[in-house]
């Protein structure tokens, strides 16, 4: 029998939006396994209000953030922003 643990990834964006917006914002996932190797908790972290921002500021002119949609747009639409290298 495996031993219960937790495990921990972190990761990192940093992108520019159309805006002018550096989008930096960092992740932390937290998983707790039980003894059977299966996941029972998931605890993230990030900035929300930095992600709400950059996509209220760079939406596609085809819809909003806030449109009911009934079907799936193909991406990357309604960010507009480029990775940096």
């Amino acid at each position: 029998m495996r031993p219960e643990r937790d495990f921990d990834y972190k990761s990192k964006a940093l992108i520019s939006c159309i805006t002018g917006l550096i989008y930096d914002n960092r992740f932390s996932w937290v998983t707790r396994w039980n003894t059977k190797g299966i996941i029972v908790e998931v605890r993230s972290w990030l900035d929300s209000a930095l992600v709400y921002k950059a996509i209220t500021e760079n939406e596609s002119p085809e819809y909003t953030y806030t449109d009911q949609r009934t079907a799936l747009e193909p991406g990357p639409v309604g960010i507009n922003c480029a990775a940096h290298n």
